[in-house]
């Protein structure tokens, strides 16, 4: 494997230093460069520092699968902060738990969704969609001199064994062994197309550490098979990730002559979740394109 000394931000300003003309995020009609994302997440990293995010600090996204969470998420670590995903489909209680717990300084979100912190959030709540004051912010790359990857990346809540979500917390340097050891397995290069939505926040930083472009999923795409195959053929996905449960759906949803000719530009589908069964993995090799190559970590 790679020796890596780098955290997950750093590689990430690297790449685009290399390829700062090249496609980085497409959501929708909406596609910004390695450049313009890095001079973006600069901004609003300086704007989490300005609000007293340091080292370590957790900082929460509250928001759907979209290009402002990409922005908000490498803008975090740029910060010095933890990523903390808060899944829209938390209830009042459960939220209100993880502030108290966590104690984040800000929550990044849209408008459509503050409403949903008031009362249980003290911090700053900041609209990224509505509230554009965080573009005339700059960051200051000496507030983070001292980062390394055995800082905190992430802190993600889970269910646990009890049923009561507990606080997982996650360093730079485990992110990045996971990434290069992925990396062993498959390359990526400029015109490579990954399609994110499954296991988002893992899958987007993969293909924009190495120059590729990362194409969102919207979330009412990801579980209807036929919206789902349209959109990897009409964007030429060419790496995607499902869990076993959603290829098997995917594959038995659509006719079998329509699965090969719309995932003919895959080159790798990631399995990911779930128990890979003898049943799915036959099936697979029966109707995917014979080039695809099925890898399951």
């Amino acid at each position: 494997m790679e020796n890596h000394q780098q955290c997950l931000h750093q590689m990430f300003h690297h790449q685009a230093q290399r390829s700062p003309g090249a496609i980085a995020v497409v959501d929708g009609d909406h596609s910004v460069t390695y450049r313009e994302l890095d001079y973006l997440t600069d901004c609003l990293a300086g704007y989490l520092q300005a609000h007293g995010v340091t080292l370590d600090n957790p900082v929460g996204i509250f928001m759907e699968t979209c290009y402002e969470y990409v922005v908000s998420y490498i803008a975090i670590l740029k910060a010095g902060g933890a990523y903390m995903p808060l899944d829209l489909a938390y209830p009042d209680r459960l939220l209100g738990k993880i502030f108290s717990e966590a104690e984040p300084k800000v929550i990044v979100t849209k408008a459509e969704y503050v409403d949903r912190l008031d009362g249980s959030f003290a911090g700053t709540a900041l609209s990224i969609d509505a509230d554009q004051s965080w573009k005339d912010q700059a960051c200051d790359p000496d507030a983070v001199a001292d980062i390394t990857l055995d800082n905190l990346a992430f802190l993600a809540y889970t269910s646990g064994t009890t049923g009561e979500p507990k606080g997982v917390l996650q360093t730079h340097r485990s992110a990045v062994n996971s990434y290069l050891t992925r990396y062993e397995l498959s390359t990526y290069g400029p015109d490579d197309r990954v399609a994110c939505n499954i296991f988002f926040v893992w899958e987007l930083l993969r293909p924009l550490l190495k120059g590729a472009a990362c194409y969102i999923i919207p979330d009412e795409v990801i579980y209807d098979p036929r919206l789902l195959t349209e959109f990897i053929a009409r964007h030429k996905i060419t790496e995607v990730l499902f869990t076993p449960s959603l290829l098997e759906t995917t594959i038995n949803s659509v006719d079998p002559g329509l699965v090969e000719s719309q995932f003919s530009s895959l080159n790798v589908i990631w399995l990911n979740g779930e128990v890979v069964t003898a049943k799915l993995k036959h099936r697979a090799f029966e109707v995917l394109p014979p080039h695809v190559r099925l890898l399951n970590t």
